[in-house]
C-alpha cells in the first residue's frame, strides 16, 4: 500500500462554490461610531525660587485683665491714666526686609495642583503718628519715635492648593489659596516682662511663638524652556500670633497683613 502525507492542511478544507465569498478575516479591534480615544494629562512637578518687595501693616495689643497694665512697663509716656486692662495699636505701617521663598509642588492633572511653600520675612515698626485704643476704645493719637518698638522674624511654611490656565503654550496664569504655620522671634526692646529673668520684671522682652497664616495669590508663569520657566507673583496673607511675656494672666498678640510682589524663576519635571 501507499500512503501520501498531506503536509498542508489547507488542501483537507472543502472547496466553496465559484463566486461565494468566504467568512471576513476577525478584526484586531473594534472601532464604535461616534468613539474617539481621550488623552489623559500627565502630571508635572516644578520648584520655584523666588523673591520681591512687601508691604505689611500690624494690629498690635497689650492685654492683661488683672492686676491693670502701666504705661512704664510698656516702655511709654502719655497723660492716659495707668490701670488699663488693654492697649493697642491698629494698621501700624511697618519696615520689611525683602522676603524670600521656596516653593516645592506639582499638577496632578492640566489645571489642578498641591504645592508647600516655605518663606522668610521680617518687619519692625516704623516712627509714625498714629492712633491707639484704650480697653479697646479708640482714645487719641500716639507717636511712635522710634524703629524698633515691636519687630519679628517669620519663618513660615503654606500649604496651598492651585488652579491653572494656559494661555497658548507659553503663558501659564494661575491662582491659589491656602493656610499654614508660621514661626515668629518676636522683640519688644522697651517692653518689660519675665522672657530675660524669671525674678526681675524688665526690658527688653522677646520671645518665640507659633502663629497661623491664611492666604491667597495670583501668578503667571512663562515657559522659556521644557523645564525652565519665569515666575511673576502677587501675594497676600494674614499671620497671627499671640505671646505672654511670662506674666499670668497675659494675653498679647499681633497681626501682620502682608502683600508681596515677587520674580522667581522655576524648574519643572516628570512632563
Amino acid at each position: 500500500y501507499n500512503i501520501d502525507v498531506i503536509r498542508d492542511w489547507e488542501e483537507l478544507a472543502p472547496a466553496l462554490p465559484a463566486g461565494r465569498p468566504g467568512p471576513p478575516p476577525r478584526p484586531g479591534a473594534v472601532l464604535r461610531p461616534g468613539y474617539q480615544r481621550q488623552a489623559i494629562g500627565r502630571g508635572e512637578g516644578f520648584i520655584d525660587l523666588f523673591m520681591g518687595k512687601e508691604g505689611t501693616t500690624m494690629d498690635l495689643e497689650f492685654s492683661r485683665y488683672t492686676p491693670g497694665m502701666t504705661k512704664s512697663e510698656l516702655g511709654l509716656v502719655g497723660t492716659f491714666p495707668d490701670g488699663f486692662t488693654s492697649l493697642g495699636w491698629k494698621d501700624v505701617y511697618t519696615e520689611e526686609a525683602r522676603p524670600m521663598g521656596l516653593r516645592i509642588g506639582g499638577y496632578v492633572n492640566d489645571n489642578v495642583g498641591f504645592a508647600v511653600e516655605f518663606f522668610y520675612g521680617s518687619v519692625a515698626i516704623l516712627p509714625q503718628e498714629t492712633s491707639f485704643w484704650l480697653n479697646n476704645i479708640e482714645w487719641g493719637s500716639f507717636e511712635f519715635t522710634t524703629d524698633d518698638y515691636f519687630s519679628v522674624k517669620e519663618y513660615s511654611m503654606f500649604f496651598e492648593l492651585l488652579l491653572r490656565v494656559p494661555i497658548g503654550s507659553v503663558f501659564y496664569t494661575y491662582v491659589g489659596g491656602g493656610f499654614g504655620l508660621s514661626l515668629n522671634q518676636w522683640e519688644a526692646p522697651y517692653v518689660k516682662g519675665y522672657t530675660e529673668s524669671t525674678y526681675y520684671f524688665s526690658a527688653p522682652s522677646s520671645g518665640t511663638e507659633i502663629g497661623f497664616l491664611l492666604g491667597y495669590n495670583i501668578g503667571m508663569r512663562i515657559k522659556v524652556t521644557d523645564t525652565l520657566g519665569i515666575i511673576f507673583e502677587g501675594k497676600t496673607f494674614r499671620n497671627k500670633f499671640t505671646f505672654t511675656r511670662n506674666i499670668k494672666n497675659e494675653q498679647d498678640s499681633a497681626i501682620l497683613y502682608t502683600t508681596q510682589i515677587l520674580l522667581g524663576i522655576s524648574f519643572s519635571f516628570g512632563n
